[in-house]
């Protein structure tokens, strides 16, 4: 399928009262990568995170995957997580929580109604099947390499700066086999990150984490929910609870 094929087919539909920018829509590994060095929306809002946001002093950075829908708050992951988070009560405002995304690293939530939304499917290994698109290992790499650098710039001005005690990466961590898979993204860039700038990063749900949910509700509960699946958002409260 072409470029506008799937961008008419695909990504046209997953807005939720909000348009698509198709310059923003990547759907290979290889333009991933060309995006991430030549896009200017890219470019500018790494640019954006490293000189001018600002955010406020929290207890808990909690970094939650991106969705498909967007805005990330319309899907049905986001409004689990928010619902889970609103059982802290008064200790809600003491968590900030951001967006790891492909193709622009963090997003915090404040700009959640006010992004340019994209659709950047192109560096999972299962989507490039589906819709015979070419996935080159080594622009998957060389895409993570750049999204890594981004996040862990940041996180270490915060972590200087002492804006967040702790932080939290609540990703997809394992497959439900309990494999570890090169296009486990966001577990990669967060590892990734955090060795090249020796972050105090917890990367969750662990492994045991994982394989209860399978055992106990089965591999399609883990595959289709990940950590929006009320068990893992249930351990990421009591976790939260506890720091």
């Amino acid at each position: 399928m072409s470029k506008q094929q799937l961008f008419d087919q695909v990504s046209s539909k997953i807005g939720k009262g909000v348009k698509i920018k198709k310059s923003l829509c990547f759907y290979n590994p290889k333009q991933v990568y060309t995006g991430l060095k030549n896009n200017s929306d890219i470019e500018n809002w790494q640019k954006f995170m490293m000189t001018k946001y600002k955010p406020e002093k929290k207890d808990t950075l909690l970094i939650f995957p991106c969705s498909t829908v967007k805005p990330y708050n319309e899907s049905r992951s986001y409004k689990q997580l928010y619902n889970y988070l609103d059982m802290l009560n008064g200790n809600r405002k003491k968590i900030q929580v951001m967006t790891i995304s492909e193709p622009f690293g963090l997003v915090p939530e404040e700009y959640y109604e006010k992004f340019q939304w994209y659709d950047c499917p192109g560096l999972f290994e299962w989507w490039c099947k589906k819709y015979g698109q070419e996935f080159d290992e080594e622009y998957l790499d060389k895409s993570l390499d750049l999204l890594s650098d981004n996040i862990g710039k940041f996180l270490k001005k915060m972590k200087q700066k002492k804006v967040y005690r702790h932080m939290i990466g609540f990703v997809r961590t394992y497959s439900s086999n309990l494999e570890q898979k090169i296009d486990h993204t966001h577990r990669r860039m967060l590892e990734m990150a955090s060795e090249k700038f020796a972050l105090d990063l917890e990367i969750l749900p662990e492994k045991k984490q994982v394989r209860s949910l399978v055992n106990k509700r089965g591999s399609f509960a883990w595959d289709m929910y990940g950590v929006a699946h009320s068990y893992m958002l249930k351990n990421l409260i009591t976790r939260l609870e506890n720091i």
